[in-house]
Protein backbone atom coordinates (compact mmCIF):
# COMPACT_ATOMS: atom_id res chain seq x y z
CA UNK A 1 0.00 0.00 0.00
CA UNK A 2 1.32 3.34 -1.32
CA UNK A 3 0.43 5.13 2.08
CA UNK A 4 0.93 2.80 4.62
CA UNK A 5 3.85 0.73 3.63
CA UNK A 6 2.05 -2.56 4.03
CA UNK A 7 2.75 -5.88 2.08
CA UNK A 8 -0.40 -6.02 -0.61
CA UNK A 9 0.92 -9.02 -1.88
CA UNK A 10 4.10 -11.35 -2.84
CA UNK A 11 5.36 -14.14 -4.99
CA UNK A 12 8.09 -16.17 -3.66
CA UNK A 13 10.47 -17.57 -5.55
CA UNK A 14 10.65 -21.54 -6.62
CA UNK A 15 12.67 -23.39 -4.03
CA UNK A 16 16.15 -23.50 -4.95
CA UNK A 17 16.05 -20.25 -7.43
CA UNK A 18 16.81 -16.78 -6.41
CA UNK A 19 15.93 -13.38 -7.66
CA UNK A 20 18.22 -11.42 -10.29
CA UNK A 21 18.27 -8.28 -12.20
CA UNK A 22 14.92 -6.22 -12.75
CA UNK A 23 11.14 -6.57 -12.24
CA UNK A 24 8.73 -5.26 -14.81
CA UNK A 25 5.48 -4.84 -15.46
CA UNK A 26 2.93 -4.93 -18.49
CA UNK A 27 -0.91 -4.62 -18.47
CA UNK A 28 -1.86 -7.56 -16.05
CA UNK A 29 1.12 -9.23 -15.51
CA UNK A 30 4.66 -8.92 -13.85
CA UNK A 31 7.47 -10.45 -15.22
CA UNK A 32 10.46 -11.17 -12.58
CA UNK A 33 13.94 -13.55 -13.41
CA UNK A 34 15.24 -15.87 -11.12
CA UNK A 35 18.64 -17.09 -12.42
CA UNK A 36 16.93 -20.49 -13.89
CA UNK A 37 14.03 -18.40 -15.59
CA UNK A 38 11.98 -15.89 -16.20
CA UNK A 39 8.22 -16.02 -14.63
CA UNK A 40 5.09 -14.06 -15.53
CA UNK A 41 2.63 -13.48 -12.51
CA UNK A 42 -0.65 -12.52 -12.92
CA UNK A 43 -1.36 -9.63 -11.06
CA UNK A 44 -5.20 -10.06 -10.11
CA UNK A 45 -4.51 -13.61 -9.10
CA UNK A 46 -0.89 -13.55 -7.95
CA UNK A 47 0.19 -16.82 -9.24
CA UNK A 48 2.30 -17.86 -11.79
CA UNK A 49 0.44 -17.67 -15.55
CA UNK A 50 3.70 -18.94 -17.59
CA UNK A 51 7.65 -19.30 -16.89
CA UNK A 52 10.48 -19.76 -19.63
CA UNK A 53 13.48 -21.46 -19.23
CA UNK A 54 15.62 -18.16 -20.09
CA UNK A 55 17.06 -15.77 -17.31
CA UNK A 56 17.71 -12.35 -17.58
CA UNK A 57 17.54 -8.65 -17.40
CA UNK A 58 14.10 -7.73 -18.41
CA UNK A 59 12.26 -4.70 -20.72
CA UNK A 60 9.13 -4.20 -22.45
CA UNK A 61 9.31 -2.93 -26.10
CA UNK A 62 6.31 -0.30 -27.15
CA UNK A 63 5.20 -3.02 -29.65
CA UNK A 64 4.24 -5.08 -26.61
CA UNK A 65 7.36 -7.54 -26.25
CA UNK A 66 8.74 -8.98 -23.72
CA UNK A 67 12.55 -8.27 -23.78
CA UNK A 68 15.21 -11.14 -22.30
CA UNK A 69 19.07 -10.23 -22.53
CA UNK A 70 21.23 -13.32 -20.89
CA UNK A 71 24.55 -13.15 -20.21
CA UNK A 72 26.77 -15.37 -21.30
CA UNK A 73 27.15 -18.51 -19.04
CA UNK A 74 30.40 -19.54 -20.06
CA UNK A 75 33.53 -17.85 -21.83
CA UNK A 76 32.64 -18.88 -24.93
CA UNK A 77 28.66 -18.71 -25.29
CA UNK A 78 27.28 -15.63 -26.21
CA UNK A 79 24.82 -13.48 -24.46
CA UNK A 80 21.49 -13.46 -26.20
CA UNK A 81 18.21 -11.48 -26.63
CA UNK A 82 15.08 -13.62 -25.94
CA UNK A 83 11.80 -11.21 -27.69
CA UNK A 84 8.14 -12.96 -26.28
CA UNK A 85 5.43 -11.27 -28.11
CA UNK A 86 2.78 -10.49 -25.32
CA UNK A 87 -0.68 -10.57 -25.94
Amino acid sequence: DEQSGSVQWSWPAPAGEMFIRNIVAADNLVFVSTDRAVYAIDMATHQQAWSIAVPGGLSIASLKYLLIASPARRDDAPATLTAIRLG
